[in-house]
């Protein structure tokens, strides 16, 4: 499926990166999920910086910024002249094209699960331990202890939540494809997967770490649907 993608922005000579649609975790290039977050990255994308103070987020630029034309209405993080973060609306898989006013066309891919974790200085998740808590190597998490991995792109959840709305605490949004977890190469319990309440377009892995679990750095991969995340550093103790 094809399906254009327009955004208007006048008074502005705006350029996308070849390849520059890519998810919001890792900015990896591959393709992104209904309802993730995805950042857009090029120059002359907007007049000014504009971050989002208030959910859900607003379905259209701030004021001297564009209009987006998409499947449903996007959600704005942010917006730079270099870099727009958004949440993709509820769409279908396919390949999708985006300019902005007269920019060349992109063409990006929309799968049905694209889980990406995300990141700090370089490879690290962003996860938090039992005390909520960052996980670090100054900070680990104990053997047999939860910790909570935050991503994007862990695809359908029920029950769904509205886009650009936070994930509500009651009742808990998990995601519907099978959520498992390696560390180290060795399966890991997964209590939970879902959307992390309170927050828009970000995915919530619970990650139990195995009692024999020596201390020091790990490699933590989550699957879901039986597609795998980018590989991140953990710390246990």
């Amino acid at each position: 499926m094809d399906v254009p993608v327009a955004i208007v922005m006048p008074g502005l000579f705006p350029f996308i990166e070849p390849g520059g649609v890519v998810n919001g975790a890792t900015f990896a290039p591959g393709p992104v999920a209904p309802a993730s977050i995805v950042s857009i990255f090029g120059m002359d994308l907007a007049p000014a910086v504009y971050i989002a103070s208030s959910i859900p987020l607003d379905d259209s630029p701030p004021t001297g910024a564009p209009s987006m034309c998409y499947v449903g209405d996007a959600g704005f993080f942010y917006q730079s002249p270099n870099q727009w973060n958004i949440q993709i609306p509820t769409m279908p898989p396919g390949t999708y094209q985006l300019s902005i006013g007269s920019s060349p066309i992109v063409s990006f891919t929309v799968a049905a699960i694209a889980p990406y974790i995300f990141v700090w200085d370089g490879s690290r998740a962003i996860a938090q331990n039992q005390d909520y808590s960052l996980n670090q190597p100054s900070n680990p998490a104990a053997a047999g202890s939860a910790i909570m991995v935050y991503l994007t792109g862990q695809g359908a959840v029920n029950p769904p939540v509205q886009d650009r709305f936070a994930a509500p605490l009651q009742p808990l949004s998990r995601v519907t494809a099978t959520a498992t977890a390696t560390i180290d190469g060795q399966p890991a319990n997964v209590p939970f997967a879902g959307l992390a309440p309170g927050l828009v377009g970000v995915g919530q892995v619970n990650v139990v770490l195995p009692e024999t679990l020596p201390p020091g750095e790990h490699q933590l991969v989550i699957a879901i649907g039986g597609v795998n995340t980018n590989q991140v550093e953990i710390s246990s103790k």
